[in-house]
C-alpha cells in the first residue's frame, strides 16, 4: 500500500491500519444493503476555504451544509461538505471516547455516480485514521485494492472526548468541472475499533460494494462554484454636488464596489459617454446640469449612481467704460489744480488790499502809503 510521509511511527500506525481496513473490507463484504432513500443528498455549497488542519474550529465551518452519522452510544457524528470552486472539503466531528489509533474515517466516491450492484473503477476509498495516517483504495478486479494517495489531502486531531477529520478533495479527482452541474456518489464510514462490529455509515443502509445503495453529492444550483451574484455594484458620485461652478470645466470622481467591465456617463439625458475612471467635463455651458454614472460589473450586473444636479455659471457684468473713468480722472485733475490757482490768486488779492497799521497810534491807512495820515509816523 503506497502512504504519504515515511516515519518510524507513521510507518508502523499506516501497517496497523492497513490490517485493519482489510478486516474492515472483510466484515463488509458479508452484509446487505438496500437501496438509499431518496432524501439522503447532500449539497456541497460554495463557501469560505477551509484550513486543513484536522481541526474544525467555531464558525469554520459555518457555512457548510451538515449531514448526521449515529455513532457510539447512540450520539452523532457531524459531516460538512462545501466547496470553493476548486475544491471540496469534507469534515467529521466524531464523538467517541474508546480511543484507538486505527479508529478510521472513510469517504467512498462514485464519481461518474454510475451506481450498479457491483463495483467500478470509477469508484475510490479515502481513508484516514485518528492518528492521521491516510490510505486509498480503487477498484481493480471488482474490489477494493490498495494505490498511491493522490489528488486530495487530509487531516486528523484527536481528543478524549472524540476525533475530527477535514478533506481536501481536487475537483480533478472526483472529474468535477466548475460551471457545470454534477452528481457523484458518495458513502460516508466511520469504524470505531473498540466497539464489536464499530462502524456506522451515511446512508443508514449503504453497502461498500453496491454503490447503487450510496447516497448522492450534489452543488445544487452552485454547478461546483459561486452563486451567481445578483447583486448591483454601488456607484457614488464624489466630486460633484447641488451648487453652482463658476468655472467650464469640472473634475467628475466617483466610487464602484466592485470590479467592472464597463463605465460610463449621461449627461443632461444624452448619450452615453465611455470612460475608464475618474474624468473631467470640459466646456460645459453656462446654466443648469444634471450627470449620471452608469458602471457594468465584471459578474454582469449594472448599477447606475443617483442623477446629480449642479449649475455653471462664468458670464460677468460688463466693465464700466475706461473712457469714462479717464474723464471723470481728468475732470478732477483739472478742477484740483484750478481750486489751487484760485486759493493762490485770492490769497495774493488779499494780500494787496490789506491795510497797514499805524505802528505808533493804531490808526489803519491805506496799503500805498509810507506815513501815517493821523500822526506822520512812519510806516
Amino acid at each position: 500500500m503506497a502512504w504519504e510521509n515515511d516515519t518510524m511511527v507513521e510507518k508502523t500506525a499506516k501497517k496497523m491500519l492497513t490490517l485493519f481496513l482489510a478486516s474492515t473490507l472483510t466484515i463488509a463484504f458479508n452484509v446487505t444493503a438496500t437501496s438509499p432513500s431518496p432524501g439522503n443528498i447532500m449539497i456541497a455549497v460554495y463557501g469560505s476555504t477551509p484550513t486543513i488542519d484536522g481541526s474544525i474550529e467555531d464558525g469554520e465551518w459555518g457555512d457548510a451544509s451538515t449531514a448526521t452519522v449515529s455513532v457510539t452510544g447512540g450520539a452523532n457524528c457531524t459531516v460538512y461538505a462545501k466547496q470553493d470552486s476548486v475544491n471540496l472539503y469534507i469534515g467529521f466531528s466524531i464523538p467517541d471516547v474508546t480511543y484507538n489509533g486505527t479508529d478510521c474515517c472513510i469517504i467512498i466516491f462514485d464519481a461518474n455516480n454510475d451506481g450498479g450492484a457491483s463495483l467500478q473503477v470509477d469508484d475510490m476509498w479515502l481513508a484516514v485514521s485518528r492518528i492521521g495516517a491516510k490510505g486509498e483504495y480503487n477498484v481493480t478486479a471488482g474490489g477494493w485494492f490498495p494505490t498511491t494517495v493522490s489528488g486530495w489531502a487530509v487531516q486528523a486531531s484527536s481528543a478524549s472526548s472524540g476525533w475530527q477529520c477535514e478533506y481536501n478533495v481536487t475537483y480533478f479527482k472526483v472529474d468535477v468541472t466548475a460551471g457545470t452541474n454534477k452528481t457523484l456518489g458518495v458513502m460516508f464510514l466511520i469504524v470505531d475499533k473498540d466497539v464489536e462490529m464499530g462502524w456506522y455509515v451515511w446512508p443508514s443502509t449503504a453497502s461498500i460494494l453496491k454503490p447503487m445503495t450510496w447516497g448522492d453529492m450534489t452543488s445544487d444550483e452552485y454547478n461546483w462554484q459561486a452563486p451567481a451574484d445578483t447583486t448591483p455594484p454601488t456607484v457614488s458620485i464624489v466630486s460633484l454636488e447641488n451648487k453652482t461652478y463658476f468655472t467650464k470645466d469640472v473634475p467628475l470622481t466617483f466610487t464602484v464596489s466592485e470590479f467592472t467591465s464597463w463605465i460610463g456617463y449621461s449627461l443632461d439625458d444624452q448619450a452615453n459617454v465611455t470612460i475608464t475612471g475618474n474624468t473631467t467635463l470640459y466646456g460645459l455651458f453656462d446654466g443648469s446640469h444634471g450627470i449620471i454614472v452608469y458602471a457594468n460589473a465584471t459578474t454582469g450586473n449594472t448599477a447606475a449612481s443617483q442623477i446629480i444636479f449642479f449649475s455653471i455659471s462664468t458670464q460677468q457684468a460688463e466693465p464700466f467704460p475706461m473712457w469714462i473713468v479717464a474723464a471723470i480722472l481728468i475732470m478732477l485733475g483739472v478742477g484740483a489744480s484750478l481750486l489751487v490757482y484760485f486759493l493762490r490768486v485770492k490769497k495774493t488779492t488779499i494780500k494787496v488790499k490789506k491795510w497797514r497799521r499805524c505802528p505808533r497810534c493804531g490808526t489803519l491807512n491805506l496799503p500805498t502809503h509810507d506815513f501815517c495820515d493821523k500822526c506822520g509816523a512812519s510806516l
